[in-house]
């Protein structure tokens, strides 16, 4: 397909159709929303903003879309994803990321259903779906980003529970989340396991992060100091942790590239805009200085050698 500003997606109907409603959410109701609170990205906003805006994405069919239709959503292909997740990041809204559910929503839990157990499902990922409760994701460390394995995050086996002791950073969402699906190295051994941590639990703190360059103040540092977490909060098994947490990574990896597709027909169609009504204060006038008009040689005159 040819790079256009607005694709059509002619050839996919349920597509197209998908796609002209979301651009019309995005540029209508949602933008209206963000106008009447005063928002910009580097605005610091609160689960009072971000809620309705979940619950109203979800009732329009558009939280968790992806999902399999037993959990709500119309089991799109990839493909189809990253069309509407490049409609997202062309839009240029400050809430895009709740829109498909990124921002603590079923874009960050979907991937690991199939791991969870049936208590896990009901107390944890789905309400995700439902926009009830919100999640984070918790795997990089300052000396652990691509060499994940370097991690120093540790849990320790405590009767039929866990000790968690570490410092996670980058965990998007992490300001609005109710619990973290976390990755630590297991106490002793060179398995990895993945773990539900409520973020309120004793021994769990979560603080303020870098600021992105983008300025939005999404991400957050999860410190934990002992924080036991019980048996029914071991996502899989012990071992999965790595499986679990990249396998998240690798689809949200390959799903940024549609976005920054759809960045960049922002970034266009703003240049485009630009130029189109730009107006200059700048006056040339008619008559310039005479140092100015001076003429040169180049290269400049050099004495003959010999001479």
């Amino acid at each position: 397909m040819p790079f256009t500003l607005t694709p059509t997606y002619d050839e996919n109907p349920r597509l197209r159709e998908l796609v002209t409603r979301l651009r019309d959410y995005l540029d209508g109701e949602l933008a209206d929303y963000e106008a009447k609170l005063g928002l910009t990205h580097e605005s610091r906003y609160t689960r009072d903003v971000l809620e309705p805006v979940w619950r109203r994405s979800r009732e329009l069919g558009f939280y968790g879309i992806h999902l399999p239709p037993e959990h709500g959503g119309q089991g799109l292909s990839f493909t189809e994803l990253g069309a509407l997740k490049e409609e997202v990041g062309a839009s240029g809204r400050v809430l895009q990321l709740s829109v498909l559910g990124d921002m603590g929503g079923p874009l960050r839990a979907g991937s690991i259903l199939r791991y969870a157990t049936r208590e896990q499902l009901d107390r944890y990922l789905l309400p995700v779906i439902r926009a009830e409760r919100a999640c984070c994701f918790s795997l990089t460390e300052t000396g652990a980003g691509s060499d994940v394995r370097a991690m120093t995050t540790t849990a320790t086996p405590d009767g039929e529970g866990w000790r968690i002791t570490g410092h996670k950073v980058f965990s998007s969402a992490g300001p609005f989340a109710d619990f973290s699906v976390l990755i630590a190295r297991v106490a002793g051994s060179d398995a990895y396991a993945a773990f539900l941590v409520d973020l309120d639990s004793p021994g769990c703190t979560v603080r303020d992060a870098e600021t992105p360059m983008s300025g939005q103040h999404i991400e957050s540092d999860i410190i934990l100091d002992d924080c036991y977490v019980g048996p029914g909060q071991l996502l899989g098994e012990v071992g999965d942790g790595l499986r679990i947490g990249l396998g998240r990574v690798t689809a949200n990896r390959l799903l940024h590239c549609p976005t920054v597709l759809g960045l960049t027909r922002r970034a266009l169609a703003l240049t485009l805009d630009f130029a189109r009504t730009r107006r200059s204060s700048a006056v040339l006038s008619p008559r310039c200085s005479p140092s100015s008009t001076r003429s040169r040689t180049w290269p400049p005159a050099t004495t003959r050698r010999g001479a």
